[in-house]
This record gives C-alpha cells, sequence and structure tokens, in this order.
C-alpha cells in the first residue's frame, strides 16, 4: 500500500468514527411534536432540576404556611406581572446574543472550512512541480506535506477553541510534521516545569525583574527556563501557518508558482490572511464571555421574580400555585441555561458544534485531493 493510500485510509477511518459518533447524538424528531416534549436526553431538564426542585419546595412551604398556618403571605398580583416584563425583556436579549454568537460560530466555522479547502486545491494545482525533473519527488512530498498542514491547522484551531493544548491527539497523528510534535513537547517539557516549581519565590521575582540597578533593557537577558516558557507561548495554529506562510514564500523564490503570477501569489497569501481572521473571530466568540454583571443581575432578576410568584397565586390557587411555579421555574431558568450553553458553540456539549465531524471531513477531503488529483499543470 502506498503513503498515500495509507494517509486516505487513515483519514476515512477517522471520518467514518465520527460520523457514527455523529448518529448517536440526540436529534429532533421530524413527525412527533409530542414525543419531542417528554424527551429528557439532549434537554436542559437535568440541568436546571436542583434550582427547579429549590423553588417548588419554596412554593410547598408558602402554600402550608398560607392554608395550614394561615400566615397569608400573599401580594397582589400586579407587582409580579411588572417584574415579569422586567424579567422578560432580560431573557429575550440574553437568549438572543447567544444564539447569534452560536449561529455566528457555524458560520465562521464553515468559511474557515472552505477557504481552507479551496487553498488545499489551489496550492496543489498551481505551485510547479515538474520545473527541475530530479526535484519531482520532493517537491511533490513537500506539496502533500503543505496540504496536511492546512488540516493540521484546522484541526489545531478546534483545540485551541477548546483550550486544550499538547500535540498529543489521535487526530493530529500523521499530519503534523514529527518536527513540531518534538518542538511543542520541549516547550512543555514536564522537568523543565518541575525544576522552575522548585525556585523560591525570591528567585522569581529577581529572574522577573533582573539585577538590582539594572537598565530598562535587563529584562531582555532571561534565562533558558524563562526563554523556553515564553516560546511556547506561540500558540500552534499560529505556527502552522508560519510554516504555510514560509512555504508559499519558498515556492515564489524558486519560481515554481510563476504560471500564475504575482496575482496569483497575492491571492494565496489572502487566502491564508482570511483564514487567521476566522480564527481569530472564532477565538473573540469562544474566549468573550457574557459580562458578569449583566449575567448576575438577569439570574437575581429571575430569582426575585419566582420567589414572589408563590405568593401572589396562592390566594387564588390554593395548592394548584405548587405545579404551575415549578412549570414557570422550568421555563425561566431554562431559558438561562440554554442561553449559557450556547454561548460557546465550541466546546463538548450536546448542542455545541461537531467539530470533531467537521474536522475529520476536511481531512477525508484534503486526502481525497492528494490520491485522485494529479498535481500541478498539465499540457492541453
Amino acid at each position: 500500500m502506498s503513503a498515500s493510500s495509507s494517509f486516505a485510509s487513515t483519514a476515512f477511518s477517522l471520518y467514518s468514527a465520527q460520523q457514527q459518533i455523529e448518529h448517536r447524538r440526540p436529534r429532533l424528531s421530524r413527525m412527533s411534536f409530542v414525543g419531542d416534549c417528554f424527551r429528557i436526553s439532549g434537554s436542559v431538564l437535568p440541568r436546571i432540576f436542583p434550582s427547579v426542585l429549590c423553588l417548588t419546595i419554596y412554593a410547598t412551604v408558602i402554600a402550608l404556611a398560607d392554608l395550614v398556618w394561615q400566615q397569608h403571605w400573599t401580594t397582589s398580583y400586579s407587582i409580579t406581572s411588572s417584574l415579569s416584563v422586567v424579567v422578560g425583556l432580560l431573557l429575550v436579549f440574553r437568549n438572543g446574543t447567544s444564539y447569534d454568537r452560536w449561529y455566528e460560530g457555524r458560520k465562521l466555522w464553515q468559511d474557515a472550512a472552505t477557504t481552507t479547502r479551496n487553498l488545499a486545491t489551489l496550492i496543489w494545482i498551481n505551485v510547479d512541480a515538474d520545473k527541475e525533473p530530479d526535484k519531482k519527488r520532493s517537491r511533490i512530498e513537500r506539496k502533500k506535506r503543505a496540504l496536511r498542514l492546512l488540516t493540521a491547522f484546522m484541526v489545531a484551531v478546534k483545540y485551541d477553541l477548546r483550550a486544550e493544548t499538547g500535540t498529543d491527539w489521535a487526530d493530529l497523528k500523521g499530519i503534523l510534521p514529527n518536527e513540531m510534535i518534538r518542538a511543542r513537547a520541549i516547550d512543555i517539557d514536564p522537568t523543565s516545569a518541575k525544576h522552575t516549581s522548585h525556585r523560591s519565590e525570591d528567585a522569581d521575582v529577581e529572574q522577573a525583574a533582573g539585577p538590582v540597578g539594572s537598565s530598562e533593557t535587563s529584562p531582555l537577558l532571561l534565562s533558558d527556563d524563562l526563554a523556553a516558557q515564553i516560546d511556547s507561548d506561540l500558540s500552534l495554529p499560529h505556527r502552522i501557518l508560519a510554516e504555510i506562510f514560509g512555504y508559499l514564500a519558498s515556492t515564489r523564490r524558486a519560481g515554481l508558482i510563476d504560471v500564475i503570477g504575482p496575482a496569483g501569489f497575492s491571492l494565496l497569501n489572502t487566502q491564508l490572511l482570511a483564514l487567521s481572521n476566522l480564527t481569530s473571530s472564532m477565538q473573540r466568540i469562544s474566549t468573550t464571555p457574557t459580562p458578569l454583571i449583566y449575567a448576575i443581575h438577569l439570574k437575581q432578576s429571575c430569582f426575585i421574580y419566582l420567589l414572589t410568584l408563590p405568593l401572589a397565586l396562592v390566594g387564588e390557587l390554593g395548592w394548584k400555585m405548587v405545579p404551575f411555579v415549578s412549570v414557570f421555574s422550568m421555563m425561566l431558568i431554562g431559558l438561562e441555561g440554554i442561553s449559557s450553553e450556547i454561548e460557546d458553540p465550541f466546546g463538548e456539549d450536546q448542542s455545541d458544534h461537531p467539530l470533531d465531524l467537521w474536522c475529520s471531513r476536511l481531512r477525508w477531503e484534503i486526502e481525497m485531493i492528494i490520491k485522485n488529483v494529479q498535481p500541478g499543470l498539465h499540457q492541453e
């Protein structure tokens, strides 16, 4: 079996495995509305059940105080109706903002995947490997390396969005060059971290600040440990993108893309810059949470409304008030819980985007380009 067939077989195996995982994920029924209403798996109910249970117990206590102990802790329904308007506006804004982030994340990933696929096709077709016959084999291998780096870039973006570091991931094996894996392993060498962790606090301060009386340029003279720590701050997606930029620059210097001219070379660089911009936009969604002060105020408003609701309903409904409060609590707390889950769409929750499936499909498509499309231009 050739190397290309082996890579294609591995890509297809990963894609098939992710398809099976995706098929097992809960989905909405297209025919049964009532059936979906009684579903627990995939809903927000398990997440909000403790809060709903606490409010149900509270409503039961209010009913006991009013109907059994004759405390009559009742209030006017006009108060709760005024609160409901405020709570409703807050929830609508919160839910709409979270869904916009979820939908924008889907569009950004699709744009990035399309740009990656197009860039892989442009590189595979337009980089000339036949200019010097004795170097044809090595240049084709470099093209394959560049295309697999594009796949590795999207996989690395996936892990970067999930704040998962390192290179020891199954879907990075075979597409990430060995020199990058070794370089990243040196950056996060546990023996170096252990050595650093045992240093005294005074030594850390002295190393960061430099010797007493030093000039402003002294912090540039860093120890090997601190320099390695700074070097490791370059994320894997940026490292891969720099490698692809370097590959394109080297092909232009070697005259391998002269056929497409300066405009074609500019197009390739523009596609890479677009990938970088799309990645930054996805990172913005992933790392920008809902403002803490707003999220706390929304929960406080919902909580106050649900505390006053039993006092307004117990005089009119009696014991029937308890299940109604439970239903209202489930609806309001559920909306807030849904918003909290979908505001970061790149995680691994059931409602998040299936990035693993999309990355494996992109890898399969690029391997099919390598396997089935002849590299370079041909005479007509």
